[in-house]
């Protein structure tokens, strides 16, 4: 059954559903956000008489008028906070309007708000609370001010906030938890002029650089220690990356590190490869996908669930015969659903391509289509039962976006 750009797929058997929204087919949406009914969609390039923000009704899968039309540029993510859509973009003009690395939008009205901060470069992380918008990227000044790679705004009135914490280097990655903002880049080296290795924690309300420090190294020649990943789940933060020790301890490209001191804990997984590329807590276990094949003694070719307690591999196995390359993890009840650009593997015989959903409990591939069509995902959003999934994804000759029950 043709689809184009958009398919909904029933959870449990697979089938394709009635649901059918038409998008355009030059470019696949880099991410997405559900904003009531309406799931929007921010595209990574997009030609002048386009939409770059597309929004579709979650129920009939109509087109939802959005005032965005000729909005050129890249959209580097997404966010819903306080009833407003929050999207960040490099394109220069949108509705005639000027706009500079972020615009905000109306779910209600269907409007672009009056909002318009300025922004030097590019946003690539985006993290919102009840009041404030957190933005990392790369950028030297928002509304005429010095900003290093970090902002903040107040939501309630759109103020840019004093919170300034200035990173070196692009900022990839921005987790809250509690009243701690956690950062990740690749490249920095320093955040408010002290040394801190590809991640670092500040105050989410005064910006001031927390002890925070996991000391991130790696003794391997021709290695430079970065962090791809970073999950907060209560007291500990996970990290996973390049590395061979981290927080003191000698780890091997994954790690947990206290919240506080940024002190690894007892946890070691023993993790061999390369690389790390994706962490995803769960209940009492931690699912990772990276460049490598075992866990401690244990096999597991590039996805594995590991015991949060223990370290040791749990019953979880996917049987993968070659290693998953997966830069996407997302559990979702008893889902794992599993993506990235080079995902290319056979789970106990069966190939995936780009994407793959998995039983969270055995690791068993679902016989879903998804798990058979080359895809790209680069953002996942839950609103229910149901799973949008975006990015460059095929189905049925398509490309685009689909929306999983669950």
């Amino acid at each position: 059954m043709r689809r184009e750009s958009l398919a909904a797929l029933d959870g449990r058997t697979g089938a394709v559903l009635p649901w059918q929204p038409r998008l355009p087919e030059e470019s696949g949406p880099h991410d997405v956000a559900v904003a009531g009914i309406a799931v929007v969609i921010a595209y990574e390039a997009i030609e002048t008489e386009t939409d770059a923000v597309r929004a579709v009704d979650g129920r009939t899968g109509r087109n939802v008028r959005w005032k965005s039309r000729n909005l050129p540029g890249y959209l580097g993510g997404v966010a819903i906070s306080g009833g407003r859509f929050l999207a960040p973009s490099n394109a220069g003009v949108i509705g005639g309007h000027p706009r500079h690395g972020l615009a905000a939008f109306d779910p209600r009205t269907r409007r672009m708000t009056p909002w318009a901060p300025r922004l030097s470069g590019t946003v690539l992380a985006l993290a919102a609370s009840d009041t404030t918008l957190y933005v990392g990227g790369c950028f030297r000044r928002v509304n005429g001010q010095a900003r290093h790679s970090l902002a903040a705004f107040d939501l309630r009135t759109g103020r840019l906030l004093p919170w300034s914490p200035n990173a070196d280097a692009c900022v990839d990655h921005l987790v809250l938890s509690g009243a701690t903002a956690y950062l990740s880049g690749a490249e920095v080296t320093t955040v408010d002029g002290a040394t801190r290795r590809s991640a670092a924690a500040v105050d989410a309300s005064t910006g001031a650089l927390r002890p925070w420090d996991p000391h991130v190294s790696s003794s391997l020649p021709y290695s430079n220690p970065e962090v791809l990943s970073l999950a907060a789940s209560g007291a500990t933060i996970y990290v996973g990356g390049q590395f061979t020790n981290i927080g003191g301890a000698d780890r091997r490209n994954l790690a947990a590190v206290d919240a506080v001191t940024g002190v690894a804990t007892a946890w070691d997984p023993s993790v061999d490869g390369d690389d790390v590329f994706a962490v995803e807590p769960g209940p009492g276990a931690v699912f990772v996908s990276g460049d490598f094949e075992h866990v401690g003694d244990t096999a597991r070719a590039g996805l594995a669930e590991i015991d949060s307690t223990t370290g040791v591999a749990t019953a979880f196995d996917a049987k993968a015969e070659i290693t998953v390359q997966a830069t996407v993890l997302r559990l979702l009840g008893k889902v794992l659903f599993v993506g990235g650009e080079h995902l290319e593997a056979r789970f106990a015989g069966k190939g995936a391509y780009g994407m793959a959903t998995l039983d969270a409990s055995t690791g068993r591939l679902l016989d879903w289509p998804s798990a058979t069509v080359p895809s790209y995902p680069f953002a996942f959003a839950r609103a229910g039962r149901r799973l949008y999934v975006g990015g460059e994804l095929a189905l049925a000759g398509s490309n685009g976006f689909l929306v999983f029950p669950y």
